[in-house]
Order: structure tokens, then sequence, then C-alpha cells
């Protein structure tokens, strides 16, 4: 599924993948695109 929605993007990007108390998939969310090699996120 993730490799699916990635394939052929030239930058790098990061997904956050939010699941259930049972460990199921309810949304997957992107965060903004970084550069070519770069993408900067910051846990709060």
């Amino acid at each position: 599924m993730v490799r699916d929605r990635l394939r052929g993007k030239k930058k790098e990007h990061f997904l956050v993948l939010l699941l259930d108390t049972r460990n199921q998939l309810i949304k997957v969310s992107e965060i903004p695109v970084g550069s070519l090699d770069t993408n900067i996120v910051h846990p709060r």
C-alpha cells in the first residue's frame, strides 16, 4: 500500500500511519514534502 503510494516520487516523503487500539489502519497522512533528500520532522 505505501510502496504503491510512493512509487515514482522524486522527493522524499514522510507518511504517518494512524492506527486504532487493535492496530487496524485508520488513515495515512502525508507530512509536507521535503527536498530531494531531506524532510525535517520535529516530534512533539
